[in-house]
């Protein structure tokens, strides 16, 4: 019963009363993995990262061959900046669940921001693949969106925007993955083609608002600090007024 209402917790979002009735199951059963993980996962969604990364460690030391536990790791150690070591605890995690196509795009992120560009791209491909052969749609669009931001950083735009183009027949947000392939034309300097893609990223999004701040970050982020700045005031006045976003873009487009 109070595993159920753990879990149950947990799904609602209520984060917090999950991770008190994981601790006390955790008292009755100190030697469940299951339980650490479970108290893991609610840590990380309350975004208590360190604390994750340690119960998911306790798991490892009674099972460290759990792939509950060594996933849990490499996303805390992900969100924490630990992208080294977090590769290790993907890797690992991959020896043990291999067609898991999330765990091998999380590999290419952590190799995106090593640096190791080349063996990101193969990764990410290798986790089309993968998602391919388990005839899973779920992470497509996300594998493909770090794919192109791999090819973008090896300076191949035309290939990047290629596979941006593979996502349109997938279920995704298709004004997001336009607003990635803005920043990527707008990188490279083709600024009529991205304020194109920027318009029908608009257009085509159920929620212009918050596009419009995704773009105005993207024109910040390109260094045009004028533009930005102008594309920020109108979001502000565009907003609702309980809204709390932007706010530090616009403090750095101040300041700049």
């Amino acid at each position: 019963f109070k595993e159920l209402l753990g879990r149950t917790l947990f799904g609602v979002g209520r984060y917090k009363e999950s991770q008190h009735i994981f601790n006390e199951l955790i008292d009755t059963d100190p030697f469940s993995t299951y339980y650490w993980s479970a108290l893991a996962s609610a840590q990380f969604m309350d975004e208590d990262y360190n604390n994750a990364i340690q119960s998911s460690e306790y798991a490892l030391a009674i099972n460290p061959r759990d792939p509950e536990a060594l996933i849990g790791k490499a996303n805390g150690l992900s969100r924490l900046g630990n992208f080294e070591e977090a590769l290790k605890f993907y890797r690992r995690y991959s020896d043990e669940v291999p067609d898991d196509e999330f765990a091998i795009m999380c590999q290419g992120i952590c190799l995106i921001n090593l640096g190791q560009t080349d063996e990101a791209i193969d990764i990410l491909l290798s986790a089309i693949e993968t998602a391919n052969a388990n005839d899973s749609n779920t992470y497509l669009s996300d594998i493909y969106q770090e794919l192109a931001f791999a090819y973008n950083d090896a300076q191949q735009t035309d290939k990047a925007i290629e596979v941006l183009d593979k996502t349109d027949n997938l279920d995704c947000d298709h004004a997001q993955m336009m607003v990635v392939k803005g920043h990527i034309l707008l990188e490279a300097g083709r600024e009529n083609d991205a304020c194109k893609t920027f318009t029908n990223a608009i257009m085509a999004s159920k929620d212009r608002i918050k596009t419009w701040l995704r773009i105005s970050v993207s024109v910040y982020d390109n260094h045009l600090t004028n533009m930005a700045y102008k594309m920020f005031k109108l979001y502000f006045d565009m907003a609702p007024k309980k809204n709390n976003e932007g706010y530090a873009y616009m403090a750095l487009c101040c300041y700049d």
